[in-house]
């Protein structure tokens, strides 16, 4: 799949504010407070479908800043997709 301007311009965007220090400090907020970092399983399946959900918010955005920026532009004239989970 290639990236449309607009994804390619969402992946530099998460970069941009998540890349930084001061992004990493909240990163990591968000994953002690998403619970990255603990089981999201319970014995209710609600509660641990919500948990699986808080989980992933953050595994994108740390999917989006791993990415490399010089592979997303080049995507374009690839046609290839790396903004998501393999």
């Amino acid at each position: 799949m290639q990236l449309r301007d607009d994804e390619i311009q969402r992946v530099l965007d998460y970069q941009h504010v998540f890349g930084g220090e001061q992004g990493q400090r909240v990163l990591e907020d968000l994953r002690k407070f998403c619970g990255v970092y603990r089981t999201s399983f319970t014995n209710d399946p609600y509660t641990c479908i919500y948990n699986e959900g808080r989980r992933d918010v953050v595994l994108r955005i740390e999917r989006m800043v791993k990415l490399d920026s010089e592979r997303v532009l080049a995507s374009r004239s690839l046609g290839e997709d790396y903004t998501t989970e393999e």
